[in-house]
């Protein structure tokens, strides 16, 4: 009378172990577990990596999805040339450039004595061989007109390595402002220039350069004819 209940027990008994063997003895079985999305960090704009593992850790798929996206650092723009320019110190004139030199002082005196400080502020392209102050007091009495400083002054602006490749060719002549000329040498790495009395003076610092041309110290008052 009991009989086919207890066929039915030991049935069910025996397919719940089979699935229990089966699943412990079998090693490729896969339980796939889905993991949740990373959140995504403000900064990187960046959408958050698909990303799927098994339950012993080993990922199955990695997709970052960053299709669309920009990313960070390439929004910024290089700088261009115009940009360059714009943040490049502006240049002075001729006139202001020589005030903040300490060493044409006096220069800056003889200047404004004769008048000069238009010719040097005005628009153009001068190359300015100005005494330092040592070399006015050496002078002595020399009186600082305008005649004598213009004899200091060569229109164009050249810089020393354009003095340097000019003697180079041999292009030596320097006309100036006043009507005279300058001969300019070349001694070893020195550049120094002579006025019409013959008397030689050395460029002891060169290329101060301003807006409206360059300004070289010598060391020596360049006189006349």
């Amino acid at each position: 009378m009991f009989r086919p209940t207890l066929l039915l027990l030991s049935a069910a008994v025996l397919t719940a172990c089979a699935t229990t063997d089966t699943a412990e003895t079998n090693p490729n079985a896969t339980t796939i577990e889905v993991v949740a999305p990373e959140p995504v960090m403000a900064d990187t704009k960046r959408r958050a990596p698909k990303i799927m593992k098994d339950v012993s850790g080993k990922t199955l798929e990695y997709a970052p999805a960053t299709e669309g996206v920009v990313s960070s650092d390439m929004t910024n723009d290089k700088m261009t040339n115009k940009d360059m320019a714009d943040a490049a110190p502006k240049l002075e004139n001729l006139y202001y450039t020589a005030q903040t030199k300490w060493e044409m002082m006096r220069f800056i005196e003889a200047v404004n004595s004769a008048e000069l400080a238009t010719a040097l502020e005005a628009d153009g392209a001068l190359t300015v061989f100005a005494p330092t102050s040592d070399a006015f007091a050496a002078a002595g009495d020399t009186a600082a007109t305008a005649e004598l400083l213009k004899g200091h002054i060569v229109s164009g602006k050249l810089m020393a390595e354009d003095l340097m490749a000019r003697a180079a060719k041999g292009e030596t002549s320097l006309p100036t402002l006043a009507g005279t000329e300058l001969s300019l040498y070349i001694m070893g790495d020195a550049v120094k220039v002579a006025d019409p009395s013959g008397r030689l003076y050395t460029v002891v610092q060169a290329d101060a350069e301003a807006s409206n041309g360059v300004l070289h110290m010598i060391n020596g008052v360049l006189a006349g004819e």
